[in-house]
């Protein structure tokens, strides 16, 4: 992807009926073989209309998440930029902490610590890419209290540092 790719997009998908794709991929396949002067504009397209038809089937199955995970990720979403732990977000739905992890894990992989630090490392690349912000205004803009914290989460998330990730988006 040349920018992240969307949100349903960035976790394991389960495609069912995959043979509706299948015979666009068979042309995908030809332009590769047998390539035209429009070879990479068709393939292009093709495999734009393959991506959107993956995301809607993801929104399809994330629109199956049980309500209280749909409103612990937006809750996420919409808190991105505060300190957030599995305490505040249980007291914040009245639930126990290990009960909602366990449920949200079930339901999308990851546990409720992941998905936060996944929202702001999503946030943070946008930023790195979009905008001359500082790294400490960054940090700060998505809920750390300490730059070393940010580029350590960072690093672990992406493998660069925030400088390196910013310079290679760059000259990209």
């Amino acid at each position: 992807f040349e920018n992240d790719p969307p949100r349903e997009l960035e976790n394991l998908i389960i495609i069912e009926k995959a043979f509706e794709i299948e015979n666009k991929l068979q042309e995908c396949l030809i332009h590769y073989s047998y390539p035209t002067p429009f070879s990479d504009g068709f393939t292009s397209s093709i495999i734009k209309e393959i991506l959107c038809y993956i995301a809607q089937n993801s929104a399809k199955q994330n629109n199956e998440l049980p309500e209280i995970v749909q409103r612990i990720t937006l809750f996420i979403q919409q808190n991105y930029d505060k300190e957030l732990n599995n305490s505040q977000i249980s007291a914040e739905f009245g639930y126990h902490s290990f009960y909602l992890n366990r449920v949200f894990k079930k339901s999308t992989g990851t546990t409720i610590h992941q998905a936060v630090i996944i929202e702001k490392m999503r946030i943070a690349k946008h930023l790195l890419r979009n905008t001359a912000l500082s790294i400490n205004a960054i940090a700060n803009e998505i809920g750390f209290s300490e730059r070393s914290q940010f580029c350590t989460a960072f690093r672990k998330h992406t493998g660069y540092t925030p400088t390196e990730y910013r310079r290679r988006k760059s000259s990209t």
